[in-house]
């Protein structure tokens, strides 16, 4: 029994991964919709400043309207096995560490 969950606790950890990847990707291409599409439909997401978004469509708004202005030339890099998130935009970094 111990076996059977390793393997879904690995199976879990790698969609995680695989989820991270895809919203660093669309992240980077600035497609927005593809990065909200990543999220539930009612989801919450609260930004690092502290603005809380509620629901898919107000994530992809709201990160559209970024990634037209302050966000347009900033990248979304995933580091240490996809706990930690970073972006950069011009010489700015914000750093995000994602709980184990």
């Amino acid at each position: 029994m111990g076996s059977a969950i390793g393997a879904d606790q690995d199976s879990d950890q790698a969609a995680i991964r695989q989820t991270v990847m895809r919203l660093q990707e669309a992240w980077n291409r600035h497609d927005m919709k593809a990065f909200a599409n990543l999220f539930a439909e009612g989801a919450d997401f609260v930004n690092v400043a502290g603005a809380w978004w509620k629901g898919r469509a107000e994530i992809e708004q709201k990160h559209r309207a970024s990634h037209s202005t302050i966000f347009r030339d900033s990248t979304l890099s995933v580091e240490d096995g996809g706990r930690t998130l970073s972006h950069a935009r011009h010489c700015d970094r914000a750093r995000f560490n994602c709980a184990r």
